[in-house]
């Protein structure tokens, strides 16, 4: 089955929704379900897209004139607040308005992860959880 990183998206914020509202749900099989079906399909894809985002803001920071350095302000040991001038900025926002117009309609082929014991939910989510977790030949309504 396809999905769209939308819908991906759209499943995730379901699951979360879930969780916040059962916390308890996340350490159970449920949880587990759902955290194996996230690895296996929107992990991959989120991973890639952040890699993307990366490299924009790397590309459009401003740099030390006299040695080619980039020029941040380090917030912690693993992320870097670069620095941009306005038009660096402008770029990178324009870049990054195309990258997530490139991925929002993409289709991903799902490697589904059916879950035994699904929560109480929407209709309209089950439908969209129906080939990812949910397996649509034994949907219990």
């Amino acid at each position: 089955m396809k999905k769209t990183y939308l819908e991906l998206l759209e499943i995730d914020a379901i699951i979360a929704k879930l969780f916040k509202k059962n916390p308890k749900l996340k350490d159970g099989k449920f949880g587990y379900g759902y955290e194996r079906f996230f690895k296996l399909n929107l992990e991959k894809i989120m991973n890639e897209m952040e890699e993307k985002r990366q490299d924009i803001r790397t590309e459009n920071a401003l740099t030390d004139k006299s040695t080619g350095e980039l020029l941040y302000t380090d917030l912690n040991n693993q992320q870097r607040n670069y620095r941009y001038d306005k038009a660096g900025m402008m770029k990178m926002n324009l870049e990054m308005r195309v990258l997530n117009k490139e991925y929002e309609n993409k289709s991903y082929e799902v490697i589904p992860y059916f879950i035994s014991e699904m929560p109480e939910i929407l209709d309209e989510e089950r439908e969209l959880l129906v080939g990812c977790l949910i397996d649509g030949k034994n949907l219990k309504t």
